[in-house]
């Protein structure tokens, strides 16, 4: 037997994506076990194998290029500019779905903060924002210099969870006896993206007191991985039959989409997925109807995995740190953490934003979703319902 013979082994087809097994990512697949497959399943392959390899040369890094890079330490006078703004705001009758840039003017950071924009696009896909105090201000004022700064970074801030404008991450099933989603949970998260949103903004307001850093890598440098090492793998995740729960529209309980495209605008590759969208979870979230992956498509999943791990950004949190990544072009994921009431609880705060300007329209039909999600607030909604103040799963 063939070492990568004991390595399908591993997961017998009929229980994959139905437990822990299917769930985690189990193992690195090879150009020989593809060949494997192909001997035994027919799939139609892609005429153009070039289209679907990365176009555009930006925003392919290895982890060991880049340093800090990425990160924007704050001067005193930077630091001053944005304490002020966030007083100005939170002492004016306005209400957090006022928030802009125009309302939060940060004419000294400003022009850093373009190249940031520009930067989440273009160049290298994430950014770091360091150097604020938390500990100053109320909850809703760190809302405030939060939203604030990201209204410079983006243009649109979306709902969330339960039609929330902003979520806190943190563990919460620590102390709960229910099943809860990823966020809420201290476990490690493999690579994903999240659902709905060009840019996701994060703010640290505590950090953990071990472990729970966050893990990056850009699709482009996946996708030339996998070019070179096991260019059907990437096929497989261009073909538009991947079972995905949650219908833009709806209706049903699954429908399918590919996990990886070609931005229409600048031929970037894109990806937006999740395993919990396509793999049931232990939590058991995903509807029992809807398909299984095939064989195939679990080894491109664990591909995608085994490719971003190998060139993997690590960022360690620290209090007060500003975050932004591109969502549609740079996968992220984190990595399991312990609180400590003593030496730290993690807890950050999430915004979805959107860039249509720099990023493009998404994709068929998760354009719905966008337009959806980026509807503008009601005159009359409730602020304290939609940016509440203190934790909880959604």
């Amino acid at each position: 037997m063939t070492a990568c013979s004991q390595q399908i082994c591993l997961i017998p087809h009929a229980t994959l994506g139905t437990n822990m097994e299917g769930f985690v990512p189990q193992y690195e697949p090879c150009e020989a076990l593809v060949q494997e497959f192909l001997s035994t399943v027919q799939v139609k392959e892609v005429a153009d194998e070039k289209a679907l390899l990365p176009r555009a040369p930006s925003m392919a890094w290895n982890a060991n290029e880049l340093g800090d890079s990425y990160v924007t330490h704050l001067t005193d006078e930077e630091r001053d500019e944005i304490v002020g703004a966030c007083a100005a705001f939170a002492a004016s009758t306005r209400s957090l779905h006022e928030l802009d840039n125009s309302s939060f003017p940060l004419p000294l950071l400003g022009q850093k903060l373009a190249a940031i924009r520009a930067s989440l696009h273009d160049d290298l896909g994430i950014a770091v924002l360091r150097g604020l105090d938390p500990s100053i201000w109320s909850m809703r004022e760190t809302f405030v210099a939060f939203a604030g700064l990201s209204s410079h970074a983006s243009r649109e801030r979306g709902r969330q969870a339960g039609n929330k404008m902003i979520v806190h991450i943190t563990d919460l099933a620590s102390s709960s006896k229910a099943a809860l989603p990823a966020p809420y949970r201290n476990t490690t998260l493999s690579f994903h993206t999240d659902p709905v949103a060009d840019v996701v903004a994060m703010f640290v307001i505590e950090a953990s007191s071990e472990g729970g850093q966050g893990i990056f890598c850009p699709v482009a440098s996946i996708c030339n991985h996998l070019a070179a090492t096991c260019p059907s793998l990437l096929q497989e995740l261009a073909k538009a039959d991947w079972p995905f729960d949650r219908p833009p529209d709806g209706v049903g309980s699954f429908y399918r989409r590919p996990v990886m495209y070609l931005n229409s605008t600048t031929g970037a590759p894109e990806m937006l997925f999740s395993r919990g969208a396509l793999i049931r979870s232990p939590q058991g979230f995903r509807p029992s109807d809807v398909p299984l992956l095939t064989v195939r498509q679990n080894a491109a999943l664990d591909a995608i995995h085994f490719a971003a791990t190998s060139k993997a950004l690590k960022v360690v949190y620290r209090p007060g740190d500003v975050l932004f990544f591109n969502n549609r072009r740079v996968l992220h994921g984190r990595e399991a953490f312990t609180d400590d009431s003593l030496n730290g609880t993690r807890h950050l705060l999430r915004l979805w934003l959107r860039d249509e300007e720099l990023a493009g329209t998404p994709p068929h039909p998760l354009d719905m979703l966008w337009n959806l999600r980026f509807a503008p607030p009601r005159p009359d909604e409730d602020e304290a319902a939609t940016w509440p103040s203190t934790p909880h799963c959604v």
